[in-house]
């Protein structure tokens, strides 16, 4: 009995009609079409998400290529002649027997290698790289390099010249509300503004750091900085923070805090043109390093790195030799420097 229902079943099978029309020729297209279109998405999609991957790792890896080599100039030019017990040398000091090869240069004696676990010891607690250091050039090579675009970068003058080609620093952004070249804040600065009776820790992002709007009389406020080389802030609560305190600690952190004993300090001078004409000065200032030299108006030469020659009669400024770089403006000492012995 159960072999003869077997073969009823069987027998169904066969006799079932068989449905041979296949896809149609129109919907084989709208699938061609379809799987087009979603490729295309794709590959967009992985083309934009690239972008803006190496735009952050660039933003990034000049921001720490920054804070590195600031904080290994301070320390090498400033605080090392000064007290060489309290801020020595930070690092593995390299020799001619451990140098470490990188583009085939040996980086060997007069260099240092910073590891993560040193960077502390310089202020340096974000960065996520290790380091070969010169603290009498100041020179900061990536053990390890930033991979940006499929190329190699080692320093931070590779990832300017992948950036733009050896133009402008690209350091400065310009600020196209305030129409003013932004102030560069490197590490061991402090921005800070004045509320009336004090100077307040601030942000670079505060609305009311900086106003080069300008009156009869010049700029309604100046970007100001502090240097962390005197400094003593009090928090709300009235805790004092002394100099060696505040270097470990974030601009974040620090913000609204008041400065009881000041740091030296610096103003920032974004670049700009001018003219004169009837005893009085009118300024204009430039983006990034676009001057305007029409109706009178004249370059300024403490924005250019190089020689200056002049002028020429129609005002070209042709003169100028700027020795492969332009400024997009410069800190200047707030007060006149002295020296305690």
């Amino acid at each position: 009995m159960m072999i003869n229902s077997n073969k009823k079943i069987l027998g169904a099978f066969k006799k079932a009609p068989r449905n041979n029309k296949g896809i149609s020729l129109v919907a084989l297209i709208i699938t061609i079409i379809v799987i087009i279109i979603l490729a295309g998405i794709i590959v967009v999609n992985f083309l934009v998400s690239g972008g803006t991957q190496d735009k952050a790792l660039k933003a990034k890896a000049l921001e720490e290529f920054t804070q590195v080599e600031e904080a290994v100039k301070l320390r090498g030019q400033v605080e090392y002649r000064l007290d060489p017990v309290k801020y020595e040398y930070v690092g593995e000091k390299l020799t001619s027997e451990t140098a470490i090869m990188i583009r085939d240069i040996a980086y060997g004696e007069n260099y240092y290698l910073l590891r993560l676990k040193d960077s502390n010891n310089l202020g340096l607690s974000t960065v996520t790289h290790e380091y070969i250091v010169n603290y009498d050039t100041g020179e900061v090579i990536a053990l390890d390099p930033y991979i940006i675009n499929s190329r190699k970068i080692y320093t931070r003058k590779e990832l300017i010249e992948e950036e733009t080609g050896n133009a402008v620093t690209a350091l400065v952004e310009y600020d196209d509300v305030k129409k003013v070249n932004k102030p560069v804040v490197y590490s061991g600065m402090l921005p800070v503004k004045y509320d009336g009776s004090n100077w307040v820790v601030t942000t670079t992002s505060d609305e009311d750091w900086y106003d080069y709007a300008g009156t009869n009389y010049g700029p309604t406020r100046y970007a100001n900085v502090m240097m962390l080389d005197d400094v003593t802030l009090v928090d709300s609560e009235g805790r004092k923070y002394t100099n060696e305190q505040v270097r470990g600690m974030s601009i974040e952190t620090m913000a609204g805090m008041t400065v009881e004993e000041e740091g030296s300090m610096f103003v920032w001078i974004p670049r700009y043109t001018y003219k004169e004409e009837g005893g009085t000065q009118s300024i204009v200032y430039s983006k990034l390093t676009q001057d305007y030299t029409l109706d009178g108006y004249i370059k300024v030469p403490a924005f250019y790195r190089g020689d200056y020659e002049g002028a020429t009669a129609d005002n070209d400024n042709t003169g100028y030799d700027p020795g492969g770089r332009e400024l997009t403006g410069f800190w200047i000492s707030k007060y006149e420097a002295k020296y305690t012995y």
